[in-house]
């Protein structure tokens, strides 16, 4: 029978201390990095024993061992290395982003953030249920609207082209919205409020261009120019963003929009992916969607979830709420995206 064996690790420092001779010489151990080890109870005689670590911050550390002698021996200490998984197995490779000052290299960095793809297909849609809201009405009086009578949807279908270098990219999309007035219900009949006929329904087909130039990898600004049409006739809007962080991965964006009679918009949008293949967002939005002239200001406020799919793209939920400035309840906010790679 082969004599048993005690083990010790870098896991408790204060361990090894008692557990080593006084003048053994530890390594400074590292408050910036841990080290988690299940330990073995027993082990066949006669037979190779592993020990599994699992290391945070395994990079600030010059290197972790394992300590063994028979148990009860007065012998010095044995002291082993671990090794990577990674060394011995292909399964588990360690990935490393080649960062540097060329352009050559910097467009390699900017590629590996979309995993190799310089094109994509996006589309998303929203809706828009706003509540009652507290309105005046012919004689002075105090009236809510129908609750969800003051609504609206939107679409849109997007390619992006990644130049990745200071231009970064560039896009270009079609787009639909459309909305209902708010109404009131007096003695059976409903009837719109604020001026609007039975028949109007606001709306606009538009087409849009944008850019995307990267100032630095953490540091980006984006701008949109959008043509199309309402029922009033022809219009014109403009949009720009700014954004604190890298483009495809956590960052904070601030924009807004000007565009005629749809009414403008002003954003913030926090998004991160710190969760492997769950892509998160918060946003909060302000409009006079979708009609500026007759709606009161609208704000929404949103959370976004998604799950990719494929490695080509990711799809999102979009869920929220949405309340106006003289809203009596609050509404709510539904949608989808889907991203396509390639």
């Amino acid at each position: 029978m082969r004599s048993m064996i005690i083990v010790s690790t870098l896991v408790l420092t204060a361990l090894l201390a008692l557990a080593a001779p006084a003048n053994a010489q530890e390594p400074a151990p590292s408050t910036d990095a841990s080290v988690f080890h299940p330990p073995v109870a027993e082990a066949p005689g006669g037979a190779p024993l592993e020990l599994h670590a699992s290391i945070q911050g395994d990079w600030r550390l010059e290197g972790v061992y394992a300590r063994v002698r028979p148990l009860g021996s007065t012998a010095p200490w044995t002291e082993l290395p671990f090794e990577r998984l990674a060394a011995t197995s292909d399964a588990r490779p360690h990935p490393v982003l080649v960062t540097g000052n060329t352009p050559e290299l910097r467009q390699q960095e900017r590629l590996a953030r979309h995993c190799g793809h310089r094109s994509s297909f996006e589309a998303r849609s929203q809706y828009t249920r706003y509540g009652a809201s507290l309105v005046d009405g012919p004689q002075g009086e105090d009236l809510l609207t129908d609750p969800g009578s003051d609504n609206f949807w939107s679409g849109e279908l997007e390619y992006t082209y990644r130049w990745l270098t200071f231009l970064y990219d560039i896009s270009f999309g079609v787009g639909v919205m459309r909305g209902h007035y708010a109404t009131l219900t007096q003695d059976g009949q409903t009837t719109p409020w604020g001026g609007a006929s039975a028949q109007d329904a606001p709306g606009l087909n538009y087409g849009y261009g944008g850019a995307t130039l990267e100032l630095h990898r953490a540091f980006s600004i984006a701008g949109r120019l959008t043509l199309g049409a309402s029922e009033e006739g022809f219009a014109a809007g403009v949009g720009g963003l700014l954004r604190i962080g890298q483009i495809a991965g956590t960052r904070l964006e601030i924009g807004g929009d000007l565009m005629q009679d749809a009414g403008n918009r002003g954003w913030m949008r926090f998004a991160w992916n710190t969760v492997p293949h769950v892509p998160m967002a918060l946003s909060f939005e302000v409009n006079g969607w979708p009609d500026a002239d007759l709606n009161t200001l609208g704000s929404r406020l949103m959370y976004e979830a998604g799950v990719e799919l494929t490695p080509a793209g990711p799809l999102l939920a979009h869920l929220g709420r949405a309340t106006r400035a003289q809203a009596a309840e609050a509404g709510w906010v539904g949608g989808l995206s889907a991203r396509y790679e390639l």
